[in-house]
């Protein structure tokens, strides 16, 4: 799978999330600042993904629900960093329900193919918690962590910093493309 990656900040609302309509100056062919304002629909990151899996054609038919849009990827997946900057629960709205549910309503976008779209079984979210910043940072409630598995990545230990240095800037070199014949990626564990 292939990840789009989106970073929380503490302004996030659905519109960011799910998506909604938002204000755009239209211009009208003259001078700079002389545009009218129109509207028009915005996708939040999650409709954004969540629409490179399917078949908007036919998002209903569960043989498309993935599909590859990059070479050797089954589809993408949506990675949120810094997921509790936001005010999540405010942010996901209506999603809480599309998650348990499998079926996002969109009511208020302009194609009717998204007032009942479902949410493919192998789509996934992936999110990063800040745990440091504890003054900016936003809590996140039982309905959404019950959504949610959570696995803790550690710090390494200090006796292994140089190894994961090492580790870390072979791995580096050989995805560059700088890499020497012969060169082998240095493990860590």
């Amino acid at each position: 799978y292939d990840c789009q990656e989106f970073s929380a900040n503490n302004d996030w609302s659905t519109q960011d999330v799910i998506g909604g309509i938002v204000p755009v100056l239209k211009s009208d062919g003259q001078e700079e600042g002389n545009g009218s304002v129109g509207y028009r629909y915005h996708e939040g990151c999650f409709l954004e993904t969540l629409k490179e899996n399917l078949d908007t054609d036919n998002p209903h038919n569960e043989e498309m629900w993935t599909r590859s849009n990059k070479e050797g990827y089954m589809g993408i997946w949506l990675v949120i960093d810094e997921l509790n900057r936001a005010d999540i629960d405010k942010a996901f709205g209506p999603l809480l329900s599309a998650l348990e549910s499998r079926t996002l309503s969109v009511p208020d976008h302009p194609d009717p193919i998204y007032r009942n779209i479902p949410i493919p079984g192998n789509f996934r979210i992936i999110a990063t918690l800040n745990t440091s910043d504890r003054h900016y940072l936003y809590k996140l409630s039982d309905a959404l962590k019950r959504r949610f598995a959570y696995v803790e990545i550690k710090s390494p230990d200090l006796d292994l910093r140089e190894e994961e240095i090492e580790s870390a800037h072979s791995s580096a070199i050989s995805a560059s493309g700088l890499a020497k014949e012969g060169d082998k990626p240095v493990p860590f564990d």
